[in-house]
């Protein structure tokens, strides 16, 4: 299966995929720029509309088969980077720092919400949530409108505009991070959550840790809280109790649980 770059898609945006994507090393700062363009020869500087990546067999140079570096962010337009790379522009953040951040708090969310499985849910019939990142039916319409007014991305991504939601089971797993990373990176406006988002690409891992518990799934159990530990690391929990103190006054029986978290 072969994709097609959209139109509104420059040379020059196609080469920063090439380099954003696909390496002989493991580390974005180790691909070499020579080998990367080689790869995307042959480009005519005056068409916008090439055939790029094989999913199944990935660009060759040489004897050197390429392999891709972020396979969470790796949908056929690179949504997650190119959000990234606006993002990181907007807030004066490192794009490599940001992306390699990026890459591995998806992980690790990803891990903490569905054991790395790209669909299923949560077992209960009564709700919605379904996904990598399970993925309520209102959290999604948020992140969609979130990575839509956000990042004003509909021309170059066709599977999430306002005419066509699908829901997150009709979602790869490349499709399911963009929408997350669009929907949490718009979280820190406000000094309530002391831009999150930002400070985890720094590598605040403090930041990472609350906007698990407060931006993604926003009213976490006990046993959430300690898996999340588990997974992530476990930090200073304070600020995230106040939060949840706040945004739950009027539910004494949930804080009451809440706080038998040790």
């Amino acid at each position: 299966m072969k994709f097609e770059i959209n139109k509104e898609l420059l040379l020059e945006d196609y080469m920063q995929y090439m380099m954003d994507h696909w390496s002989n090393n493991d580390s974005i700062n180790d691909v070499n720029f020579e080998k990367v363009k080689a790869a995307a020869q042959p480009i005519d500087n005056n068409i916008q509309d090439e055939r790029i990546i094989d999913e199944f067999k990935p660009p060759k140079v040489g004897s050197n088969i390429l392999k891709p570096v972020f396979p969470k962010f790796d949908d056929p337009e690179h949504t997650s980077l190119r959000m990234l790379r606006s993002f990181s522009k907007g807030h004066n953040l490192d794009y490599k720092t940001s992306v390699i951040n990026a890459h591995n708090y998806m992980d690790e969310l990803h891990h903490q919400e569905n054991d790395w499985k790209v669909h299923g849910t949560n077992g209960n019939p009564k709700d919605s949530i379904e996904g990598a990142y399970q993925t309520s039916n209102a959290a999604r319409n948020t992140d969609v409108n979130r990575f839509r007014t956000g990042y004003k991305m509909d021309a170059v991504t066709p599977y999430l505009t306002k005419e066509n939601v699908p829901p997150v089971a009709d979602m790869d797993l490349q499709q399911q991070t963009a929408m997350t990373i669009a929907g949490l990176s718009q979280h820190g406006n406000s000094k309530n959550h002391l831009q999150h988002f930002a400070n985890m690409l720094r590598g605040d891992k403090q930041a990472g840790y609350e906007m698990y518990l407060t931006d993604h799934h926003t009213k976490p159990d006990v046993a959430t809280i300690n898996r999340w530990d588990g997974i992530y690391g476990k930090y200073n929990i304070d600020r995230t109790m106040k939060i949840l103190d706040k945004r739950f006054s009027n539910e004494p029986n949930y804080l009451k649980e809440l706080h038998k978290y040790k």
